[in-house]
């Protein structure tokens, strides 16, 4: 065994003395995660809703996966919502649903369709400056606040710039 293999080696078996997952257990665990959140997202939806039977959008049956994403970009928190629950209630196309929860978590808060200025402001401290960039972006495309575009510009101003 060459000499890195051997480093390598007594690297991993120190990494495991102290309790620390390889990268193999990550994946595994990544993977496992997905799994559950699927079935949980199918529990929920068999447990907790009545069959949704409306479109999310006019004309939502007759696009393809395609055309869908594509439109996934201008849709608020609430519409995305809408759309996850009628693809795994219809078609559950993994491809859509995938799409729909990466742009669910990009959000750095909850609900933020949902609540007021008043309410975002103070959590804005909480953001890093890609968050904040994001949510800048995201409210500018949708509700376009001046009151809320302002004080996020500033938090920005006072992060590190954000770098690639």
């Amino acid at each position: 065994m060459s000499p890195e293999g051997q480093i390598e080696t007594q690297i991993e078996k120190l990494f495991t003395q102290m309790g620390i997952p390889s990268r193999e257990d990550i994946n595994r665990l990544g993977k496992r995660v997905d799994e559950l959140t699927r079935e949980i997202d199918a529990k929920l939806l068999k447990t907790t809703s009545p069959a949704v039977l409306d479109e999310p959008f006019k004309g939502y049956k007759k696009l393809t996966v395609r055309e869908v994403n594509e439109r996934l970009k201008g849709l608020t928190m609430r519409e995305l919502t809408a759309v996850k629950q009628y693809e795994m209630a219809h078609e559950n196309r993994v491809t859509i649903l995938r799409e729909v929860n990466q742009r669910l978590e990009k959000m750095p808060i909850a609900r933020y369709d949902e609540l007021t200025v008043d309410e975002i402001v103070p959590l804005l401290n909480t953001l890093d400056a890609e968050q904040l960039a994001y949510l800048k972006t995201y409210e500018k495309a949708h509700q376009n606040r001046v009151t809320l575009i302002e004080p996020i510009e500033n938090e920005l101003q006072e992060r590190p710039p954000v770098t690639a």
